[in-house]
Formats: structure tokens, C-alpha cells, sequence
């Protein structure tokens, strides 16, 4: 089962925590909602539940390259105190255009890029909810020490 919370006093997403397998904390990469997250993370930690931090609505990486504020998200976030998916779900049209149909971007597109994220993603919440470690988180960034990446191709 999947709850999702709005923002809520703290009480009310600290009954979705205590119930759930997995918490995933879910932020788009501004300030705001990293900020909004952290405190989502303190609850899920002080009631000693598992989590994940999930990046929501990133713009889309251009030739390999992360934009510099997902990859400043990502950075932020790993001392938030839990793992970070290295599967950010992307600003797409696709998503917004599945929720008016009431449907998924699965069903709408199968083999579309956002698609293939949603994908890569509950491959990550089912690794965690079954106990095995997460794959490393793997950004752009992880490509710059690369001759062609510094060069700017």
C-alpha cells in the first residue's frame, strides 16, 4: 500500500510512518523542498523507520550532464541522514499527461524515458523493502574526473 502525504502537521504523516515498510521522502531539487524534506527525514528517523529520499520533478539531464541543481540536490542529501535513490524521476509531460487519463506513464508509454525511470525506481523501493543493499548512487557527477566530460563533449 502506498500512502501518500501531503504536507501535513507532523502528526498526521508520523501515523503514515509508523505504519509503513518504506518511507520514501519525496523533493523536488530547490531549496524549499530540501528543506521540507530534511524535517520529513527527522521523522521518519525518530520513529526508527526505514526510508528512502526520492528527487522529484528534476530537469532532464542534457548529454550525460546532470544540471547543477540536481546535482546540488544530491549533495544536500547525503548527509539528510538516509539513502538516496540514484533514480531521480524527471520533469516530464508524460507524467502530467498519465494523471489527467488516470493512468500511469507504464500504460501510456512503456518504453518512454519516464517509463524506464519508474521502472528503475521500484526496482530500488523493492531492493529496500526486502532488506538487500541499494545499488550505489551513481550521478553525472561520477563521469567528471572523464577527459571527454571535462572537455565539454
Amino acid at each position: 500500500m502506498i500512502i501518500d502525504t501531503p504536507a501535513a502537521p507532523e502528526a498526521d504523516v508520523a501515523e503514515a510512518v509508523k505504519v509503513a515498510d518504506l518511507c520514501l521522502v519525496v523533493a523536488r531539487p530547490t531549496y524549499l523542498d530540501l528543506a521540507a524534506a530534511v524535517r520529513s527525514v527527522a521523522v521518519v528517523q525518530r520513529l526508527a523507520r526505514a526510508g528512502m529520499i526520492v528527487l522529484n520533478q528534476c530537469s532532464v539531464a542534457r548529454g550525460g550532464v546532470e544540471p547543477p541543481a540536481v546535482l546540488k540536490a544530491f549533495e544536500a542529501l547525503r548527509f539528510a541522514g538516509l539513502p538516496v535513490t540514484p533514480v531521480a524521476l524527471r520533469s516530464r509531460l508524460i507524467y502530467q499527461t498519465a494523471f489527467a487519463y488516470g493512468r500511469s506513464v507504464l500504460e501510456i508509454d512503456d518504453s518512454g524515458h519516464a517509463s524506464a525511470e519508474v521502472r528503475a525506481l521500484f526496482a530500488q523501493v523493492w531492493r529496500a523493502i526486502r532488506g538487500e543493499q541499494p545499488a550505489p548512487l551513481r550521478t553525472a557527477n561520477d563521469d567528471l574526473g572523464r577527459p571527454a566530460a571535462r572537455a565539454g563533449a
